[in-house]
């Protein structure tokens, strides 16, 4: 396998990203047959089978999507490939298209299930949820798997502004989830936001562990919140039954699981 980038820059502008520190908020894109024809010599000169886009999102020109797709079926080409994107510019349509053309993982950053967090820290890509109820149900006719980003400390948050980011990912049932504390990385918009007020330890900057509590919750809470995020999704019957259907994997995720908590604790 191997990764391709056919666009750069967001403009989304979410305050805790690090995208558009490297490449900026002006989106910029390879023209369909440009990245048809590396995805051509790949398959056919180096026997390349699996591909993994590293747009930061790769769906924000659906038209592009659907010609590069239209090429690799025409092209014959016999690959498998995931991306990442936001859910507000997917529809049932394209993840058809995406599904016949080899895509069979998206990630998906879905972040907070509140609006005004949405609006202000994660460019209003999450608003709809009934659209967003689309998008995973249309994935899941399709075979495509799901993974969806959630986040769990933005400064305003309130342990009830949580609650409706776990309502939203149980209802929404991707295949996987990943809960993070949110971190303000050096140079990001939430970072500009905190400055002068929080002094962080970026030594202990993992992604995942709390470097910090908010107005509303300390950093053990927020930490105690993601580790009750994780069983609060896995642990539901339905869930479990259809997690048992993949032992191996399931083994996968509760030793991440315990390696994860295990170093946050030491």
């Amino acid at each position: 396998m191997t990764t391709v980038k056919s666009s750069r820059g967001c403009p989304l502008n979410c305050s805790f990203c690090g995208y558009t520190l490297a490449q900026g908020l002006r989106f910029r894109f390879r023209s369909p047959d440009h990245v048809l024809a590396e995805l051509e010599d790949l398959h056919r000169t180096h026997g390349i089978r699996h591909v993994v886009f590293r747009d930061p999102i790769f769906t924000t020109r659906k038209d592009r999507v659907h010609a590069i797709c239209d090429g690799i079926l025409e092209r014959g080409l016999d690959l498998a490939w995931q991306c990442e994107t936001a859910v507000k510019v997917l529809d049932p349509e394209l993840l058809e298209k995406m599904a016949k053309a080899g895509c069979t993982h998206i990630s998906l950053g879905v972040e907070s299930g509140n609006d005004e967090i949405q609006r202000k820290h994660c460019g209003a890509k999450l608003l709809d949820h009934d659209q967003a109820q689309s998008v995973f149900d249309a994935c899941r006719k399709y075979g495509i798997e799901t993974r969806a980003f959630c986040m769990i400390g933005f400064p305003e948050e309130t342990p009830a502004m949580v609650e409706e980011t776990l309502a939203l990912v149980r209802r929404l049932d991707p295949d996987q989830v990943q809960f993070c504390a949110v971190t303000a990385y050096p140079g990001t918009p939430l970072h500009k936001m905190l400055a002068g007020d929080r002094d962080l330890d970026y030594a202990r900057m993992t992604g995942f562990r709390a470097l910090e509590g908010n107005e509303h919750m300390t950093a053990e809470e927020i930490e105690e919140k993601i580790r009750g995020a994780y069983k609060s999704f896995y642990l539901r019957p339905h869930r479990l039954l259809r997690e048992l259907r993949s032992p191996r994997r399931l083994a996968g995720k509760v030793g991440r699981y315990f390696s994860l908590f295990g170093k946050r604790g030491a």
